[in-house]
């Protein structure tokens, strides 16, 4: 064989890496520690995890054993004490681990999900898995702004179901009543995807709800996504309420979706990041609070935007003011073009783009050079689209549906999850896709409110919404062919 020396030579993924590190950008995204801002002052994390910290299962620790799980379960009982569970497990697999572990350890075979349709992709999974039958609560959205928000009491039906599961804060910030929510849940447990919010146990007051507090049975933790943590490492809680399931039975479950090679690195961030938090936690979470109030106040002042605030949301919704939700209406663009336009031309790089707003989030290691280069940028680009330099056809072309901003309402299901995730499947091109079944979960990302679910139909409505994302700058995530196309039912 002969080697082509210029293919070995490249190195797409470094490069790409180190090319976004180079550029030393305003970041308003996760993980929380913003490019190493805010890095716990641990020599092990603060001087950069070595190669000759990765050493598999082994470390030095004769009161655990020399066992790295050993010790990371005795960072995770501190943990533990710090949120206030009664029992913690640290993640390697990220969230989304947690997210089937409570899941899978909740429901039943054949069981029944409630839960509302804006939830990470990771949930949906978790009914593949668990062969749970989801029962959908009313989509609901906020007027003028189009964006989902969580459920209330008031939805939750009479039952029967094995769980309820809701997302708090959503990817916008916003909070549901959890206390209402537990309590109109039970006896079944309520299972809390809390990902965005690790951070609101050191949150001033008034403070949003935390699950921890509020009722959950089992809380996921995204810790790394507002924390001083490393990507991909999360926490699950358990409450230890009457209500199943009990704590070894989410130990079994936890073993089950993570690796059996912990990275030493994942673990010893969110061992760091305990301690740093219990220390300045609240001191580092009310300073972000106070920069993205300081933030919407020079956006809302400036003109012509218009921020989500507070009284925006009807009872009983909250807002977690650390995420900072800015319409693009007025400047014709399309969030995802908005949002390519400020990473590229402006070096300012946010969470997260929707059809009409874009997510900017504020943590411990932001300050007021963070305020003033977002202002900067965004009062930038809203000049160059007042003058044409950039343009203003994001609306142009669009159906008043996917003008509005909401996703379409989604077909019939008409088989379960499991069934048509795990079937035969065949792919075609979103112009051919209405009428058939979905073979998987289709989310318009980041981070992904989803589209379709294995075992719904695909109407035409869904795929022109697909289209249409796609041509304004999203991804989308669980298709083929870079989202050109889309996995279907093979009922050949």
């Amino acid at each position: 064989m002969i080697l082509d020396r210029a293919r070995v030579s490249q190195s797409p993924l470094l490069d790409a890496v180190a090319g976004a590190a180079g550029r030393s950008p305003a970041v308003f995204h996760t993980p929380g520690h913003k490019r190493g801002r805010w890095v716990p002052p641990a020599p092990a994390i603060s001087d950069g995890m070595a190669w000759a910290w990765d050493g598999g299962d082994t470390v030095w620790a004769p009161q655990y054993g020399h066992d790295l799980s050993e010790a990371a379960q005795a960072g995770a009982d501190l943990a533990a004490r710090v949120w206030g569970s009664r029992r913690c497990w640290f993640l390697w697999n990220g969230a989304t681990a947690g997210v089937l572990a409570m899941v899978l350890a909740s429901v039943r075979p054949g069981g029944r999900l409630l839960l509302p349709r804006s939830v990470h992709r990771s949930v949906l999974d978790a009914l593949v898995f668990a062969d749970a039958e989801p029962v959908f609560l009313p989509s609901r959205w906020l007027g003028g702004w189009e964006l989902p928000l969580p459920p209330a009491a008031a939805d939750v039906p009479a039952g029967p179901f094995d769980a309820a599961l809701v997302t708090s804060p959503t990817y916008e910030g916003i909070c549901p009543d959890l206390f209402a929510l537990a309590r109109a849940a039970g006896p079944a447990p309520l299972l809390v995807d809390e990902a965005h919010g690790t951070h609101l146990a050191f949150y001033p007051a008034p403070a949003p709800p935390t699950a921890l507090r509020s009722g959950a049975h089992l809380v996921v933790h995204g810790a790394h996504k507002t924390l001083p943590v490393l990507t991909q490492a999360a926490m699950l809680h358990w409450m230890g309420t009457a209500s199943e399931p009990d704590a070894e039975r989410v130990a079994r479950f936890v073993a089950m979706v993570q690796s059996t090679s912990p990275q030493p690195a994942l673990l010893c961030s969110l061992d760091a990041a305990r301690v740093e938090m219990e220390a300045h936690g609240a001191e580092r979470v009310g300073r972000a609070v106070d920069l993205a109030r300081a933030a919407r106040r020079a956006l809302e002042e400036s003109g012509p935007y218009r921020c989500l605030l507070p009284s925006d949301l009807p009872a009983p919704f909250v807002m977690d003011e650390t995420r900072l939700v800015v319409s693009t209406r007025s400047l014709g663009l399309a969030g995802w073009q908005a949002k390519r336009l400020l990473e590229e031309r402006w070096n300012v790089w946010p969470e997260m783009a929707g059809m009409w707003h874009l997510v900017f989030i504020f943590t411990g290691a932001d300050d007021a050079q963070s305020v003033q280069a977002l202002a900067l940028a965004l009062a930038e680009l809203a000049r160059d689209a007042a003058v044409g330099v950039v343009g203003r056809d994001g609306a142009a072309g669009l159906g008043a549906g996917v003008q509005a901003g909401a996703m379409p309402a989604p077909g019939p299901r008409v088989m379960r999850p499991r069934q048509a995730a795990l079937g035969r499947a065949r792919k075609v091109p979103w112009e051919q896709a209405a009428g058939a079944v979905s073979a998987a979960t289709v989310t318009p990302y980041p981070p992904g409110t989803p589209l379709l679910i294995p075992g719904e139909m695909i109407t035409s409505e869904a795929a022109e919404y697909a289209r249409t994302v796609l041509a304004l700058g999203a991804s989308i995530r669980g298709c083929p062919d870079h989202g050109r196309n889309v996995w279907v039912v093979d009922e050949r």
